[in-house]
């Protein structure tokens, strides 16, 4: 039975196939077209790289469209195309767990596969141990590692870690990653980060890192799973905790908790910055990008490193609520008691140097406490209309002490010391609350898409410090400072984009978009010192205290077109930016600075597909970002009375290009995996630091003393700021080993300029990487690693080109895991470190020894008992370097020593599959 005809004109259909549970294309799948009454084929195709599909020259009719893909329910539905010309269908196919059972020998030889900008690995091709998390699966793998506890997928941050599509605890990738046993994983997906907005135009909006979505196991998605684990040790080490997942299909809950002075935090720290993260210091660095409120600089103990004890607990939800609502919840929250044993030595980078450096003993101790609540709620009014409500809260409260002996000296001797005693509490509180509608016309790809984001976010603190400086010059000079601090910072913002989408023919798309935004930040800083008759601290200090606001309000007009070809895929883009930033200072002087800004922003975006499993792709933005109010706040921050820093009100917003390209490319057959990229930088009006050292006893405009030796340091608006970096990964199946060779190398420079005594220096920093890692493939049983990582830094500096130095660092690191008897477990770790070229004791050679050795029992051998020993030889120390444009800085930092635990787990596990009726239920979805 032929469709009935209404006229002579052909019609085609277009559209997608996509994976139900994340919404990833699907290339290769079956589409074929039939005759209602019969099923006979009218024609057929099969989806691009793209996993979308196109059928032409069909008459005007109703048609049966059938789609299939290996491991997925095939899916019916009726297509009508008796009115218009074309007619477009999304396709949503659901995993088969039978089907996949019946593949997975197959796909297990298949390390990874590329689908458009998304690589996909298989999980089965990485083999760990029965007790190894998510986080141990995917270092495994090509391209992935963890650099200064971020999580890092092909050279870029990951910014978020989905499962199975949704989110999970906010955008917190290691409370995912150490919380998910690898054995529920199936696949790991990792892609460009995309907004909302930017998912639903098409079009790329600005926003950097990847997303690693997590595809679990079909047998996994409905039960209970988790683990719980309580140890003790010697010298009073402790650890407990555990997670607890509840599937139950789209409902999803999950229950963590853990408590411990070892060290361990299943999160991420960079979580923990919304208080000590704020701390200025004196580097200026790059404003904008963060809080707008900030200006928490002297009220922040910043401790990082040391030994924490830590305290934590969180709850997951995830559920379809009905047919058009979909709701993901999180809360978290933790304490860090964190101590911290600091060793520095400074030397600065000066024009006709005498030799200045810095040597400083600190001792901090911090207890932070943090809530975290994250929202999404997805509403689907029609099929045309939807709505995306994703608000977050954070409350971060703060309260520590630290203690510091420091020491300018130049090749005279003795120029100066403090002794400094810090005492500060502060509580800060961020709310976001954006909202994304979406609205789609009958026309196709004719879209219309609102996002309004309000925010507000406030600082209060106190502080208390006591210092005692002593100046050496003809004769001793004390100087003691014995003071309180407050402050109290607050900020609101609200910001807009609206954008319309067009189609340009079948090929092309235009995009318009608007942007506006209007951000305030007050902040007042009040400083006493303490007076001596009456003990109370009512002497206000005018050079200390400071009242001051600033705005930043935005407009920006884009347009942006796209056109595709078969292979090929360009965006081209132009924005026109307006912006103004006031700065009006009412305390200790009345000012008022207003600043006007007018810029072109152009972006462009290439991608090329060279065959399904091969693409290349570049991208080209040119941003602004304004300074932050701590950066204009004219005020003086004293904590180190040594090194002080202060803010410039004359700052003016930045003007970067950034560049980024990369090739990737799979090859399933062979299993190997091959990623190349780089990126570049160019920014003028950067950000820069202006460092101030001081000669002689000198008295700085506005009454500020700067004794001889000491520093002040002042944010500048310097040009030529320069960052390019080239990485590559190289992944590779070993045959007679029974593992996978991940080869990784990477080559940085950066340039930065800076002010010292009014001479312009340039700091020139190049670097070269290069890794190695072989993780076994065997069994369950057996599972190893073996990895090298080898750095090569220099520092070359246009003042003082004497000073120029390099250092390596090499850490080596085995780790093997036995399983004899199905019950026996053995594991040992051997971590050597190497570091040269740094200052004289900070130099270092050891190797850090981990064992352990245990026994599973209970049904299943699901419960454990295991003795551990850490650092066995005890010799774990930590050494960092730093460098800016101004100065060389080694740093050493107290760490965990050899101890024993005892620990006892128990693995939860009842499953009971797929939920029955799936199949038929997707089948009319």
């Amino acid at each position: 039975m032929l469709p009935v005809l209404l006229s002579a004109q052909t019609r085609s259909i277009r559209g997608a196939v996509l994976d139900m549970e994340t919404q990833i294309s699907l290339p290769g799948a079956n589409v074929a077209l039939l005759q209602p009454a019969d099923s006979s084929l009218v024609r057929g195709t099969v989806t691009n790289a793209e996993g979308e599909f196109a059928i032409e020259g069909l008459n005007s009719g109703v048609y049966l469209l059938r789609t299939s893909f290996l491991g997925y329910h095939p899916q019916y539905r009726d297509v009508d195309v008796r009115t218009g010309d074309r007619s477009n269908v999304t396709v949503v196919l659901e995993r088969s767990a039978i089907a996949l059972q019946a593949v997975e020998v197959e796909e297990q030889i298949h390390q990874s596969v590329q689908r458009g900008d998304t690589t996909e690995f298989n999980a089965g091709a990485f083999k760990v141990n029965p007790d190894a998390d998510t986080e141990d699966l995917i270092l495994k793998m090509p391209g992935v590692s963890i650099e200064g506890g971020q999580v890092q997928a092909q050279g870029e941050e990951v910014k978020q870690v989905m499962v199975d599509g949704k989110p999970f605890f906010g955008e917190d990738a290691r409370a995912t990653l150490r919380n998910l046993p690898a054995e529920v994983v199936d696949k790991i997906q990792i892609s460009d980060y995309k907004s909302d907005q930017s998912r639903f135009t098409g079009f790329d909006d600005g926003e950097e890192g990847k997303t690693i979505n997590i595809v679990t196991k079909p047998e996994f998605r409905n039960g209970t799973f988790g683990r719980v684990y309580g140890g003790y040790g010697d010298e009073g080490r402790y650890k407990a905790g555990g997670n607890v997942n509840f599937f139950n299909d789209a409902r999803r809950i999950t229950l963590l908790f853990q408590t411990n002075n070892i060290n361990q935090q299943n999160f991420s720290p960079d979580d923990l910055s919304g208080v000590a993260g704020a701390a200025g210091g004196g580097r200026g660095g790059r404003g904008g990008r963060g809080r707008f409120g900030g200006g928490t600089g002297n009220f922040a103990i910043n401790a990082r490193d040391g030994i924490a004890t830590t305290t934590a607990g969180g709850l997951n939800f995830s559920d379809e609520w009905g047919k058009k609502l979909k709701i993901n919840a999180s809360y978290f929250y933790n304490r860090t008691d964190r101590v911290v044993e600091n060793s520095i030595f400074r030397e600065f980078v000066l024009p006709d140097s005498d030799g200045l450096n810095y040597d400083e003993r600190e001792e901090l101790n911090e207890i932070t406490d943090q809530h975290r609540v994250n929202m999404r709620l997805e509403y689907e009014i029609d099929s045309m209309n939807s709505v995306i409500f994703t608000p977050s809260v954070t409350y971060t409260s703060s309260r520590g002490n630290s203690s510091l002996l420091g020491a300018n000296r130049d090749v005279s001797g003795l120029l100066n010391t403090v002794d400094r005693g810090f005492d500060t509490e502060l509580q800060s509180l961020n709310i976001s609350a954006p909202i994304l509608f979406q609205h789609k016309f009958r026309t196709p790809r004719r879209t219309l898409s609102v996002q309004l984001t309000p925010g507000y976010n406030r600082d209060r603190g106190q502080n208390f410090l006591f210092s005692e400086n002593r100046f050496f010059e003809d004769s001793l000079f004390v100087d003691s400072l014995d003071q309180e601090g407050q402050l109290f910072v607050e900020g609101y913002n609200v910001s807009s984009n609206v954008a319309y989408t067009e189609p340009v023919g079948e090929k092309g798309m235009i995009q318009v978009s608007w942007n506006s935004s209007y951000t305030i930040s007050d902040s007042r800083n009040e400083v006493f010192s303490r007076n001596p008759l009456t003990g109370a601290y009512d002497l206000r200090d005018s050079l200390l205290n400071n009242v001051f606001e600033s705005t930043y309000h935005t407009q920006r007009l884009g347009t942006e077109y796209r056109h595709n070809w078969e292979k090929l895929q360009i965006t081209l883009g132009l924005s026109y930016q307006w912006a103004e930033l006031s700065a009006v200072q009412q305390f200790p002087v009345a000012l008022d600075g207003l600043q006007n800004f007018n810029a072109v922003l152009p972006n462009a975006r290439i991608t090329y597909k060279f065959d399904r499993n091969r693409n290349f792709r570049l991208f080209y933005r040119a941003s602004n970002n304004p300074p932050s109010i701590q950066q204009l706040q004219n005020v003086v921050n004293n904590s180190n009375p040594v090194r002080l820093t202060i803010g410039n009100p004359d700052l003016k917003q930045d003007y970067r290009h950034g560049m980024f390209m990369r090739y990737a490319a799979s090859n399933p057959e062979k299993s190997t995996t091959s990623f190349i990229g780089g990126g570049f930088s160019y920014t003028n009006n950067f950000i820069g630091d202006a460092t101030t050292v001081a000669r002689t006893d000198t008295v700085l405009a506005g009454g500020v003393p700067l004794p001889r030796g000491a520093q002040l340091v002042q944010p500048v608006n310097l040009d030529g700021q320069l960052g390019v970096r080239v990485f590559g990964s190289f992944g590779l199946p070993v045959k007679s080993l029974k593992s996978n060779l991940n080869i990784n190398g990477s080559a940085r420079y950066s340039r930065t300029p800076g002010l010292i005594n009014g001479d312009l220096n340039w700091s020139n920093t190049p670097s070269l990487g290069l890794g190695l890692t072989l993780g076994s493939n065997i069994s369950e049983s057996v599972d190893f690693t073996l990895s090298s990582n080898t750095a090569h830094n220099w520092v070359f500096n246009t003042l003082q080109p004497e000073l120029n130095s390099s250092f390596w660092s090499q850490r080596t690191r085995g780790e093997v895991i036995v399983i004899l008897f199905k019950s026996v477990v053995f594991t040992l770790s051997a971590d050597h470190q190497y570091f040269d070229g740094l200052s004289e004791g900070f130099n270092q050679n050891f190797v850090l020894l981990n064992s352990g050795l245990g026994y599973k029992f209970l049904k299943n051998r699901r419960a454990e008992l295991r003795l551990q020993a850490f650092d066995l030889l005890g010799a774990n120390v930590s050494v960092q370097r730093e460098f800016s444009d101004v100065f060389i800085e080694d740093r050493q930092v107290n760490v965990l020593q050899r101890f024993f635990m005892l620990t006892f787990t128990y693995n939860i596990r009842n499953f009971s599959g797929p939920l029955p009726g799936s199949e038929q239920r997707q089948m009319w979805r």
